[in-house]
């Protein structure tokens, strides 16, 4: 299913929710994101590359069955980054063929991506969590509690809707009016108990102080360095070369190459045949222009609809198909703006 993901594996949601699309969370009053190593044992392929400062967009096709996947499977507790297939696909295609694809979530990587069935991505999401954990919580509001294996989980409306692994990363749960979190214990003498963020001392995590507990984000899971950039702290590309901003995202050859955060980061249109972006182009997607198609270009505003058990989409300038049962759903549906395969 996946004939990209051993070079694309390593950003993300799902951020607090965290993360759909991707980014970190702000730095004041940090809630560590859900990081999961993209490959338990080792670093993904992806991981390394950003690490360099490099983005390879994934195959179209793959982010079609992650959102089919997203949006069609019952009681899965990841937040899709669009409620309608077009949407998704067009928004996390974008994202990952820019430089915002280093921050990806995580989680939608890596289930996402590498989910094959409802059962999967369920089985995935879940962590070994109960799908039963939320009964009787949640009820009009989200509300967070620590199971017994130590998970951080959120509920909402009896749902479980979020879950961060707290012992997986030396990490404790803590709970506090009604919201739960991963923390490492209580704050140093040494951080600023204002919040303030700092770089963790060996350079991979952005530690912070929320009321009294140590909260951090793990950069490293992204294959990326905390680096301080005009006197912010953030996550950044810290092996690659350092720049210094003052040119705007240019082409070379089939790469954009562009500053972000003090580091050069280059988008490798060309490994899915697509090219450099030089302008306003129908066919834009993200940094890259997909290849122009033979049948003309389609609105890329026009809402996805069913056609059949099919839904029918623009993106980059292409109309295409998507055929549900290709996944095991039973058919396409939903109203305008919100349309997605079914069971």
């Amino acid at each position: 299913m996946r004939n990209l993901v051993a070079g694309l594996l390593g950003l993300l949601l799902a951020g607090g929710l965290v993360a759909h699309g991707a980014g970190l969370a702000d730095a004041r009053g940090l809630n560590p994101a859900p990081v999961i190593p993209a490959v338990e044992g080792g670093i993904a392929p992806a991981v390394a590359l950003a690490a360099q400062g490099v983005v390879v967009p994934p195959a179209l096709e793959d982010i079609e069955e992650m959102c089919a996947l997203l949006l069609g499977c019952p009681e899965v507790p990841l937040v899709p980054p669009k409620r309608d297939f077009g949407e998704c696909v067009a928004y996390v295609q974008s994202t990952l063929s820019s430089a915002e694809g280093l921050k990806f979530s995580v989680p939608l990587r890596e289930c996402g991506l590498q989910s094959n069935s409802c059962k999967e991505l369920r089985e995935c999401a879940l962590r070994g969590a109960s799908q039963d954990s939320c009964k009787g919580r949640g009820k009009g509001k989200a509300v967070g509690f620590c199971d017994d294996e130590g998970r951080a989980l959120t509920c909402l409306n009896e749902k479980l809707v979020q879950i961060r692994d707290c012992p997986r990363f030396g990490e404790q749960c803590s709970a506090r009016q009604g919201q739960a979190t991963c923390t490492l214990g209580d704050c140093p003498a040494d951080l600023p108990a204002d919040g303030t963020p700092t770089c963790s001392p060996n350079g991979q995590k952005i530690f912070s102080c929320d009321r009294g507990k140590l909260v951090s984000m793990d950069c490293s899971a992204f294959g990326l360095s905390c680096v301080k950039h005009e006197g912010k702290i953030t996550c950044a590309a810290g092996a690659a070369p350092a720049c210094d901003g003052k040119s705007a995202p240019h082409c070379k050859d089939d790469e954009q190459v562009s500053c972000v955060s003090g580091h050069e980061v280059k988008v490798q249109c060309g490994k899915s045949g697509m090219k450099c972006a030089t302008g306003a182009d129908p066919g834009a997607i993200g940094a890259c222009v997909a290849p122009p198609s033979d049948a003309g270009t389609c609105n890329p505003k026009a809402p996805a609809k069913c056609d059949g058990t099919s839904i029918e989409y623009c993106i980059g300038g292409k109309t295409r198909s998507y055929f549900c049962k290709g996944l095991g759903f039973s058919k396409c549906g939903g109203k305008t703006g919100q349309v997605s395969c079914l069971p």
